[in-house]
């Protein structure tokens, strides 16, 4: 049984969250505390020095916070930012509004994503919408056509839209915002509302802002603004397997389901599942948007063999400034060493995060056998792709 407790636009950001993660955790993190910090860690010195010499000379860089086992290791700002900055989170809003929906399903609040979208809209008779499934729009597969008008549009005249039949792969923020409908229309709260009852509190999140239009409904796609403490927490509630400290938030089938495959993206490897990107190397996850990523990112790593499967991520376009900055790791390898290349399309610079351990340090305090590693980065960039650079396989258009 779940148990829950009722208790605009900046172009300007780059903010980098790292979550060095064990899969199992004896006890989960209570999120809705401040983040406590370990300094006590091996490799923090090693860290530190990349972090210095890679990450802090960027003009565009605002932050960096990196989470090991539950705890801050390593945090910092840059170029006039402070702890308590807030930005755009852009479309890593979408993986929050689905954490949302999950808990209205598992409350019973909302039907079954295989469900007729007619069952989440009863007051409209629209025949499009009877040949749909909340599944659809939670999977970007469900056929509608991009209209950025969307946010001031009503209800019937986002599910009116034009649209070419469901199954393929759209990413597209009109049909995503539906998903807030939904969600308004099954509770009778809008996003914010709900999220303020039986989400932020478990994050300790305070009244985020987050716009909204028709109905007051917030945004289903962009929007949500968070500090780079408080956005990194939708991460590590997912790592928990849905467990703020001793209560679950979120249950484990619908972590499973969203963060499982739900519609093939014909965009190399990566899928998608419930509003969660799913690069296909080894088990990962995460969330992307124009100004973050805040993803769990699950790479196998075994020592004893001396090599590594490393995934590939990509950040990814905004409205005006469309353009791509991504963290790819070395696929293959024969050492303990990382690569992390960083690179943005068009945007004027790239570099790298060389050897991250040479000395086997940072993997052997990460531990033996599989571990994973989670990169969250926000791009603050110029410059047009519409598809992944050949070469450059991890760089993504997403907005």
């Amino acid at each position: 049984m779940l148990r829950y407790s009722c208790s605009k636009l900046n172009i300007y950001l780059l903010v980098s969250v790292v979550i060095l993660y064990t899969p199992v955790l004896s006890q989960s993190t209570d999120l809705s505390l401040e983040w406590t910090t370990n300094n006590n860690i091996p490799f923090l010195t090693e860290l530190e020095n990349t972090i210095e010499d890679e990450v802090a000379v960027l003009s565009t860089v605002k932050g960096i916070i990196v989470i090991y086992k539950g705890q801050v290791v390593l945090e910092n700002y840059y170029n006039g930012s402070s702890v308590d900055d807030v930005y755009n989170i852009w479309s890593v809003t979408k993986s929050f509004i689905s954490t949302l929906v999950g808990q209205a399903v598992d409350m019973g609040m909302m039907d079954d994503p295989d469900s007729s979208a007619s069952n989440f809209f009863p007051d409209y008779d629209i025949d499009y919408v009877e040949s749909i499934k909340l599944h659809h729009l939670l999977g970007m597969s469900s056929g509608y056509q991009e209209d950025w008008g969307f946010l001031s549009n009503s209800t019937e005249e986002i599910l009116s839209g034009e649209a070419n039949g469901p199954g393929a792969f759209f990413y597209n923020n009109n049909a995503c915002h539906l998903n807030a409908h939904a969600l308004y229309y099954g509770t009778g709260q809008t996003p914010h509302e709900f999220a303020s009852t039986y989400l932020f509190p478990f994050l300790g999140i305070e009244d985020p802002p987050w716009s909204d239009g028709y109905l007051d409904i917030n945004n289903g796609s962009y929007g949500l603004q968070l500090n780079l403490r408080d956005m990194v927490k939708l991460g590590q509630l997912y790592i928990q397997d849905g467990f703020s400290g001793n209560e679950q938030v979120l249950s484990t089938e619908w972590i499973e389901r969203a963060t499982s495959p739900q519609v093939d993206t014909n965009w190399g490897n990566y899928g998608y599942g419930y509003l969660w990107w799913l690069p296909q190397i080894g088990l990962s996850y995460q969330a992307s948007g124009a100004g973050y990523l805040a993803d769990k990112m699950i790479t196998d790593i075994d020592l004893d063999r001396g090599s590594a499967r490393i995934i590939a991520l990509g950040s990814g376009a905004a409205f005006l400034i469309r353009g791509g900055i991504g963290i790819a790791l070395d696929e293959e390898f024969n050492d303990t060493s990382i690569l992390l290349n960083l690179a943005a399309l068009n945007a004027g610079w790239y570099f790298t995060f060389k050897t991250v351990s040479k000395n086997d340090n940072l993997l052997t305090n990460i531990g033996k056998s599989k571990k994973s590693i989670s990169f969250s980065l926000a791009p603050s960039i110029t410059g047009s792709f519409d598809r992944p650079s050949p070469g450059l396989s991890f760089m993504m258009n997403f907005y």
